[in-house]
């Protein structure tokens, strides 16, 4: 009950409450033997460092996502495994936010080295995750082909997967991979990958992969732009514009925007 107060008023912008209701949690019951108190406790330091880490505290957010690998890295219980997967992700994404690029990548092939195994479906999708994150900060460090690499293991494990989070992950790889190629100055490679997306996930009702095709459909755009195919470019930017255009997602009006801008630009010239 402590949790979900935390979270309500997280939701609320009350974030000095919010850590109050999760340490009042990890003070009352870090010591218990019980496993479900455990889980609870591991969510409230994960929860803790999330809202640390949207406050601009990441130092203070790595010590929550520590406290949860110390404390239950052993552990053989299947929720507890779950809830260090996520301090372990997190705790990459925190470093990330310090500029310590080497702890970040270290912490992203904890979790793979850990998990990639798991036949757990949370668990796998943890690992996309972490997999997806090692590969932007490759990107930022410019070393596209191993960016590549991460990206390519996403899609290679769990193109086939039935399940929606995983499904998320795919599309966000293989736009990656596609911004990746552009990189390597490989811009034929690139709109495979983007027409991968598009073709794979146009007809979704999900919100998120929504936002992926249109996000891909704008970069199929650029990338023809950059092989001077301004026609084919043009038709790319109106299909986002087509599409989406009357959609009430902030993100999608954002990836609208975008298309009318691409297109602005390509007629100019």
């Amino acid at each position: 009950a402590l949790n979900n107060k935390g979270v309500a008023l997280g939701q609320l912008k009350k974030f000095e409450e919010e850590l109050k209701a999760y340490d009042e949690v990890i003070l009352r019951f870090k010591d218990s033997p019980d496993v479900e108190l455990k889980e609870v406790v591991a969510m409230a330091l994960n929860n803790k460092g999330v809202t640390l880490g949207q406050l601009n505290k990441p130092e203070e957010a790595l010590k929550a996502y520590d406290e949860v690998i110390l404390r239950f890295k052993d552990s053989p219980d299947a929720e507890l495994k779950k809830r260090v997967a996520i301090a372990l992700n997190n705790k990459g994404v925190a470093l990330g936010q310090l500029k310590k690029f080497e702890e970040e990548l270290k912490a992203y092939d904890e979790v793979i080295l850990r998990f990639k195994d798991s036949p757990d479906v949370e668990l796998k999708e943890v690992v996309a995750m972490a997999l997806n994150n090692k590969g932007v900060t490759l990107g930022q460090l410019n070393k596209p082909e191993e960016a590549l690499k991460a990206y390519d293991e996403v899609i290679l494990r769990f193109k086939d997967s039935p399940d929606a989070e995983l499904k998320k992950r795919v599309a966000i790889a293989l736009n990656n991979k596609g911004v990746a190629l552009g990189q390597l100055n490989k811009p034929e490679e690139a709109l495979k990958a983007y027409d991968e997306v598009i073709l794979r996930f146009k007809d979704s009702p999900d919100a998120e992969l929504k936002k992926r095709v249109a996000i891909a459909l704008n970069n199929k755009g650029v990338a023809l732009g950059q092989l001077n195919k301004p026609e084919e470019a043009l038709k790319a930017f109106d299909e986002v514009i087509e599409r989406f255009k009357d959609s009430p997602d902030t993100e999608l009006k954002k990836q609208v925007a975008r298309a009318f801008k691409n297109k602005g630009k390509l007629m100019k010239n």
